[in-house]
């Protein structure tokens, strides 16, 4: 059973000439993008004790 379910998703995503799928994991992949980068600003700007403290340690770790 698990070969024929393998085998139906690769023969449906080499073979399916729709845009949905494309456009679906373009737009799955902007999200994870921006969440990313969010937490990152949010990290980085020090507003919370956790991202202070990696700012501080990034600081100390590049001074050498």
């Amino acid at each position: 059973m698990g070969y024929a379910m393998r085998s139906t998703i690769t023969t449906f995503l080499l073979e399916e000439d729709s845009g949905a799928v494309t456009v679906d994991w373009v737009v799955l992949s902007a999200i994870v993008t921006a969440l990313g980068a969010s937490v990152t600003v949010f990290f980085v700007e020090g507003e919370t004790p956790i991202g202070a403290a990696t700012v501080e340690v990034l600081n100390r770790a590049t001074d050498d």
